[in-house]
């Protein structure tokens, strides 16, 4: 009996599309699954990538195996079976489903090519919001180089504005173009205006757009699969936390960042009128639960954060930068779990959040944020305590009390980002360009000795660098002694092979003195020195 009408390749797709509906079912348990038990979101975001590329990897193997079956019984098309190993089901159902193949497989081409042109008509939209852009000002692209920089982004970059945007967007993978709506780089405040380009620069650092494609190919090949639909509003969503995650990390404070994500979006509101070009720039999580998630994490780590004298810990919290999840991981443990059969997971998302309802509740948040996050050392000088959301989102990040970082930038600088020592020691915590590229380095960062003179890069350099002392030595007094004269001078004074200079001594015991005063209305120390 011969296979009348039917080729083995159109079999194998028709196949392929049949067993996509429990096979996509599966890989999105796994998925599920795995995001039950994690909550980095770069590690969400691996997952959903993974969970999707195991689509497509698990589509060409079915095709395969479908192919080269189909290629066998052309003949014989009654004993073709379903999956090695099953018995052939009744002959008038197989009948029946092979004679309704090609209409299958012709509806699945009519909608993947619809949604492939969707997709190309965005394409076409890019190509012309590039052609139509306006650069920014010198000013607002040097501002936006300087966060690529401070973000580790290599990329030529582009920076323009367009009245057919209402939200900061970026596309392209080789020429990334970070792209505006019209009149922002004037309105906003340059916090603001950071926030938004080095939101847009986190992406093109985890080349979000070239993945982004891969999605929205996935999506095509597999419109009819709700649980593909599901990934991709995963993938969205963690890959907008994982670039706020990436800009608290190295540009702004948490508050500050989350202000002017509400700034943005009563812009964005403001300009809603405009009609956008369809595009395939990236989207994601509403900004809603992005500045729920960001002040409750602020939150959670300010409650959950020790001192560094705290009975019970022999120092601060996260020393060392966390281990990376080998990229291997989730899709071999996609694979695995594929073997094992989980069971089907609730694919669809019907949580769905109001801006305009929340904006109320998180602005209160960001209000009770505020009164957690001040210094305590009453005597700090105001030149100090103006720095104080930058001091504290540096000391949070690498584990240290935030009084104890702003006494080390009193004692080094007196609060001066510019102060430089005759030795060459520069800004706040007045690091040596050696050491700040060795710490670069052992965190693996790009190091750009310029950078030392902003204010966050240095305090970040220095912080990290005095929490790794700490958490060697276990004393405040030992830490500042080996943060002013060297970890390997330190050592040998310990073991009474050396003398620790004049410089260092008066350092130590400053610092020691000043710890101890913190909790004092006024400090005897610095009334002393004056």
């Amino acid at each position: 009996m011969s296979l009348p009408g039917l080729t083995p390749a159109v079999h194998a797709l028709g196949w392929t599309l049949v067993h996509m509906l429990w096979q996509a079912a599966l890989v999105a348990a796994v998925v599920k699954l795995a995001l039950l038990l994690t909550r980095r979101p770069q590690w969400r975001y691996l997952w959903a990538l993974a969970g999707s590329l195991g689509l497509l990897a698990v589509a060409m193997a079915t095709w395969r195996l479908e192919w080269l079956r189909a290629r066998e019984l052309a003949d014989a098309s009654a004993s073709l079976v379903l999956a090695p190993g099953a018995g052939p089901p009744p002959a008038s159902v197989l009948a029946s489903m092979h004679a309704a193949m090609p209409w299958l497989v012709a509806l699945w081409c009519c909608g993947a090519s619809s949604f492939a042109l969707w997709r190309m008509s965005g394409l076409l939209g890019l190509l012309r919001l590039r052609r139509g852009a306006r650069e920014l000002a010198e000013s607002v692209q040097a501002r936006g180089h300087m966060l690529a920089r401070r973000l580790g982004v290599r990329a030529r970059l582009a920076f323009a504005e367009s009245a057919q945007v209402q939200v900061p967007t970026t596309f392209g993978w080789l020429r990334p173009l970070v792209l505006l709506p019209i009149g922002w780089a004037a309105r906003l405040e340059p916090e603001q205006l950071d926030a938004a380009l080095a939101h847009e620069l986190a992406h093109i650092r985890r080349h979000d757009f070239a993945f982004h494609l891969i999605q929205l190919a996935v999506e095509a090949l597999f419109f009819y699969h709700p649980c593909v639909w599901w990934l991709g509003r995963v993938l969205r969503r963690e890959r907008e936390h994982a670039c706020d995650d990436l800009v608290v990390a190295h540009i702004h404070p948490p508050l500050v960042y989350a202000r002017s994500l509400l700034v943005m979006a009563t812009q964005a509101r403001e300009t809603a009128s405009v009609r956008s070009l369809p595009s395939l720039a990236i989207d994601g999580a509403p900004l809603s639960e992005r500045v729920r998630r960001i002040v409750t994490t602020e939150a959670n780590m300010k409650a959950h954060t020790p001192s560094v004298d705290s009975p019970g810990t022999a120092g601060p919290v996260e020393m060392v930068p966390p281990r990376r999840m080998p990229a291997w991981l989730p899709m071999g443990c996609v694979g695995l779990t594929l073997v094992l059969g989980l069971a089907l997971p609730a694919c669809l998302d019907s949580r769905e959040d109001s801006e305009a309802s929340e904006r109320e509740a998180v602005e209160g948040m960001l209000g009770d944020a505020d009164e957690r996050t001040r210094l305590d050392a009453a005597w700090l000088p105001e030149r100090v305590t103006e720095l104080g959301p930058n001091i504290e989102t540096a000391a949070r990040r690498h584990g240290l009390d935030p009084d104890l970082l702003a006494i080390l930038v009193l004692v080094e600088s007196g609060g001066n980002p510019r102060a430089e020592s005759p030795t060459g020691a520069r800004g706040l915590m007045q690091l040596m360009p050696a050491t700040a590229q060795s710490v670069a380095q052992a965190r693996g960062i790009d190091y750009d000795a310029d950078a030392l003179w902003d204010v966050d890069t240095n305090l970040d350099y220095g912080a990290w660098f005095f929490a790794q002392q700490l958490e060697r030595w276990g004393e405040v007094e030992v830490a500042a002694a080996a943060y002013n004269g060297g970890p390997t001078r330190v050592a040998a004074w310990l073991a009474g092979e050396a003398q620790l200079s004049t410089e260092t001594e008066l350092y130590r015991s400053r610092v020691a003195a000043l710890w101890a005063e913190r909790d004092l209305p006024e400090s005897r120390t610095l009334r002393g020195s004056n």
